[in-house]
């Protein structure tokens, strides 16, 4: 809660074993503070990755514990900051303010529910292969818009620009999806879910793709070593077809096959 003392406590209590958690905290706002801490009440045999931007600017990293024998106690905290001012062209708040990136996850000996980039990454893209596996509807459209091709990247171009002229993107990407039906129906979803209704429209004639994961440059320049999805907000398709490399982006109404934001 905010205090009209200006001192700011933010407290996480996390008990489950089975699944990681992670987010970004970030200690400065609008408002001069006096004190802000960040506490995270955890399992004591699950670990704590953390990342603090600009490194070293956190005042207390501590770990203690707590009354219960099985918890602890992480807290963070930062002293006497300004008000957070912003302007246009200046780089992300991630990388000049005071911010604490983190994930709680579990000890290494269930290394397949470490949060780790290969556990990740192999849980995400095997949700999107799951998730947006070709509908009976996909299969339909897929097959009436490349009826008269006869080259596999002709096939590709036609469900690429009929998706980036029919459905909108109106959020950035993020973990969980809907229906693959429901966003075909309304054709308007997140960044990860419309390149997902191309990714199963391109696999109902047989194009594999494979889905990469990209962050948003002016929010996060460098990814820092705390694995987890916060830090990515876009997803793109790569497909290869005879050796050539190409790159599609649905999210942009001007783009074509192969261009690809600068801000990604």
């Amino acid at each position: 809660g905010i205090e009209d003392d200006c001192l700011i406590h933010y407290e996480i209590v996390y008990k489950s074993e089975k699944y990681p958690l992670s987010g970004i905290r970030h200690f400065q706002n609008e408002e001069p503070t006096i004190l802000s801490r960040f506490n995270l009440i955890v399992p004591k045999d699950l670990q704590v990755i953390y990342y603090d931007s600009p490194p070293g600017i956190l005042d207390t990293i501590k770990k203690i514990p707590v009354q219960s024998q099985k918890m602890a106690l992480y807290t963070f905290a930062k002293r006497n900051l300004l008000a957070q001012e912003r302007e246009a062209f200046m780089p992300s708040s991630f990388h000049y303010s005071p911010a604490l990136a983190y994930s709680i996850t579990i000890s290494k000996d269930k290394e397949e529910l470490v949060a780790s980039w290969g556990n990740i990454s192999r849980w995400y893209f095997q949700t999107i292969k799951r998730h947006f596996a070709p509908t009976s509807q996909m299969k339909k459209l897929a097959k009436k818009l490349t009826k008269e091709c006869t080259e596999e990247k002709e096939k590709m171009e036609k469900m690429f620009y009929f998706i980036q002229s029919h459905f909108k993107v109106s959020f950035p990407s993020r973990s969980i999806f809907d229906q693959a039906q429901t966003i075909f129906k309304r054709q308007v979803g997140s960044s990860a879910e419309v390149s997902g209704v191309l990714y199963g429209l391109l696999k109902s004639v047989g194009i594999e793709a494979t889905p990469v994961l990209v962050p948003h440059r002016e929010k996060v320049i460098q990814v820092p070593e705390v694995p987890m999805l916060d830090w990515f907000s876009h997803l793109l398709l790569k497909v290869d077809l005879r050796g050539e490399e190409l790159w599609l982006d649905p999210y942009y109404g001007t783009n074509s096959v192969n261009c690809i934001s600068q801000q990604y």
